[in-house]
């Protein structure tokens, strides 16, 4: 494999990323690589025939391929950072909610809110049972109608 300059530095740039990743990152870092990507692009908008000079130097055919690969490693940087910052915006609610829980617990004998209601096949004894679904829509137990004639 005869790898170009410009194919070696593309993949040590993935494995910076990789190892910054896992290991280096904080919000100051990456701020930085957000402002030096920025001024590198400023440049290449500025003086759109260096992206040509500078892949010519590293081995890459044309300046367009050298922008497109940049942002490539640009996309992959934002990628990873937005994921982190969701990721953190998740803890942060995770504690908001919880907090929120615990102050707006109550026991359930707490006076000042509605009793629980039971759980259980209890009922209230003062209640007669409940006849069905038939006896509710004006059948009798054994299926009749009231009144009517008997089956």
């Amino acid at each position: 494999m005869n790898a170009t300059l410009g194919q070696i530095l593309l993949i040590v740039l993935v494995v910076l990323l990789g190892v910054y990743v896992f290991a280096l990152r904080s919000k100051v870092t990456d701020r930085l690589i957000m402002l030096v990507l920025a001024v590198v692009g400023i440049v290449l908008l500025a003086w759109p025939g260096l992206s040509s000079t500078v892949a010519g130097f590293v081995g890459i055919g044309r300046g367009a391929d050298l922008v497109f690969y940049l942002f490539i490693v640009f996309c992959l940087f934002r990628f990873v950072s937005q994921a982190a910052s969701t990721r953190r915006l998740e803890e942060r609610l995770t504690e908001v909610v919880r907090e929120q829980a615990l102050v707006n617990a109550r026991p359930p004998w707490s006076s000042d809110g509605p009793p629980p209601r039971p759980t259980g096949p209890s009922r209230d004894a003062s209640r007669p049972p409940d006849p069905g679904p038939a006896a509710r829509c004006g059948e009798t137990a054994d299926g009749t109608m009231p009144g009517g004639p008997t089956p």
